[in-house]
């Protein structure tokens, strides 16, 4: 897609429209990952990628005894989700730091008791998902748990396929579909164990599952909700946005197909 000076690529988008749950399964899938994290009393969680903030709120809300804190290198994203924090009242409770690709993050050796991520690290292009894996094993501390909702490739998907997709969905979105140097979930296993990550459970989000996962209390979630809403109703309200969003709304019926080859996964791993 052509891009306009108003947006260098589709989570710019996403963060100037307040766009919420970035990922597969969206809300429903960071009910069932806040299930498996269960913050607890007195623990320090880092999300790894916070986006617009969406899933920020929902843990800080479904937690509310828990310290959270927050890293992402985009910083439309980072004032995204300090106003959406703002705004629901969660900004003392939510530490949010704005980081650079591949330096080292701003925390000591063993300091989060657990790390999640959603659609963050699959994204990530080559090696540099290897690196972000190192600093995840970093911070966590003896025994502490990694909890990911990512999108994968199935191993019906071959390498051409793979690199098809994901430059395809460079060239049209800005950012590639899934990584494809650890495309299978067997490649994560490994790259995990690499760096002292011992993968525990994981599971399709495609699967049928009676597991509602763990739903935000109070006020919140729904203060989030109109953030959220107040985005939408940018982009009905100004031209342009409707424009862009047609185009990417146009140039998704080429992805159809690559549906069939990705799944999302939630794993649980801990570090040994």
């Amino acid at each position: 897609m052509q891009q306009t000076k108003m947006v260098s690529d589709i989570l710019d988008f996403y963060a100037q429209t307040n766009t919420a749950f970035l990922h597969a399964r969206g809300a429903q899938a960071t009910r069932l990952l806040a299930g498996v994290l269960n913050g607890q009393l007195g623990e320090k969680i880092l999300e790894f990628g916070f986006g617009t903030g969406s899933t920020t709120v929902h843990m800080a809300a479904a937690f509310p005894q828990t310290d959270f804190y927050g890293v992402d290198v985009s910083q439309r994203m980072f004032r995204k989700a300090q106003a959406r924090l703002r705004f629901c009242g969660l900004e003392k409770r939510c530490r949010l730091f704005l980081v650079q690709p591949r330096e080292k993050l701003p925390f000591e050796d063993r300091f989060f008791d657990k790390i999640f991520v959603e659609s963050v690290l699959a994204m990530q292009p080559g090696e540099q998902l290897a690196f972000a894996v190192q600093e995840i094993a970093r911070l966590l501390k003896p025994s502490g748990r990694l909890v990911m909702n990512e999108t994968l490739w199935l191993e019906t998907a071959s390498q051409s396929d793979i690199d098809r997709f994901n430059n395809l969905c460079l060239e049209k979105f800005g950012v590639i579909q899934a990584n494809g140097h650890y495309p299978y979930i067997s490649d994560w296993i490994e790259l995990l164990a690499k760096h002292g990550l011992r993968v525990d459970t994981w599971r399709s989000l495609d699967d049928p599952d009676t597991d509602k996962g763990l739903a935000p209390r109070g006020w919140a979630p729904r203060l989030s909700a109109i953030f959220t809403f107040f985005g939408r109703l940018k982009v009905r309200l100004w031209p342009q946005f409707r424009k862009i969003q047609a185009g990417y709304e146009r140039e998704e019926s080429v992805f159809y197909e690559n549906r069939k080859y990705l799944t999302g996964m939630l794993i649980s791993a801990t570090r040994v």
